[in-house]
């Protein structure tokens, strides 16, 4: 048997090690608890992705110039002369089965088939396709596809750049780094004040995209223009045509014929009961 005197220091002892081992609990507890909020923290940042870099064209510092004196090129099986000038040479040529293009002596191929070969300044473009039928769009040295179909309608000499596209089966228009779509179809894409204008398909209906607004929808859009400051096109709502010039619009109209438009005039030709007429308006 302990004595009493003992019973108390076994009782202090254990008092010392139950609270050294709740010290220790606590401590640790806390360090589980400081981790878990770290860990919380970071599983509810919301992932930001990182911003796309912008497609930038390379511009070629220099043409190359084509070599000066008589020469001979070939043979080839087919050949297509694009460009012609004292110091600009590009043509389509065939060997076998595969065409290449040769601008200015560079030599870009092998392709199944190329065409659309269009330059401004010291940058060059054009269209080629694959095997598959795929459908790509080289500008400088840089590739856009593969696309079911894609046609080019601007480009300068600071490789600013436009171009439609159908994938999907539907079509896109991109400008620069900008794309629009999809659409149905894409009628016309012009300037219109320092911006792009253009008439798409979309759930059966036509519209014009201004960019900074839209007009439609119609059932169908024809002759669709711009000169300067000024805009023209004609639309069919039902069996009526209508003509808009700017924020004017002219109609019904059985069927309107011809527009055309030059500037603030115009002069359109609509039928009405088997009969033909003109309408024109000249600023003074």
């Amino acid at each position: 048997m302990l004595s009493t005197k003992n019973e108390k220091k076994l009782l202090l002892i254990l008092c010392c090690l139950l609270s050294l081992f709740l010290t220790i609990t606590i401590w640790e507890l806390a360090s589980l608890e400081r981790q878990y909020k770290k860990f919380l923290e970071i599983a509810v940042i919301p992932t930001v992705e990182e911003p796309v870099d912008l497609i930038k064209i390379p511009v070629p510092t220099e043409s190359p110039k084509p070599t000066k004196g008589l020469r001979v090129l070939g043979p080839y099986d087919y050949l297509n002369l694009s460009l012609f000038s004292r110091d600009s040479l590009a043509f389509i040529y065939q060997k076998k089965e595969n065409f290449y293009l040769n601008l200015n002596e560079q030599i870009y191929g092998p392709y199944r088939k190329i065409d659309s070969l269009r330059t401004a300044g010291n940058n060059f473009t054009f269209r080629y396709y694959d095997n598959k039928e795929q459908a790509y769009l080289r500008i400088n040295d840089v590739n856009f596809g593969p696309y079911q179909d894609v046609r080019l309608f601007h480009l300068t000499a600071e490789a600013n750049f436009g171009f439609e596209y159908k994938e999907n089966d539907f079509w896109y228009i991109r400008i620069d780094n900008k794309i629009y779509g999809p659409h149905e179809e894409v009628e016309r894409v012009t300037f219109y004040q320092d911006d792009y204008i253009f008439s798409y398909k979309l759930d059966g209906k036509w519209y014009i995209d201004f960019i900074k607004w839209k007009e439609g929808p119609y059932d169908e859009i024809s002759s669709f223009t711009t000169s300067g400051e000024n805009f023209a096109y004609l639309y069919r709502l039902g069996n009526n045509w209508y003509v808009r010039i700017n924020q004017q619009e002219y109609g019904p109209y059985e069927k309107v014929s011809l527009l055309r438009l030059s500037g603030g005039n115009f002069v359109f030709v609509w039928k009405e009961n088997n009969q033909f007429y003109l309408k024109i308006y000249l600023a003074e």
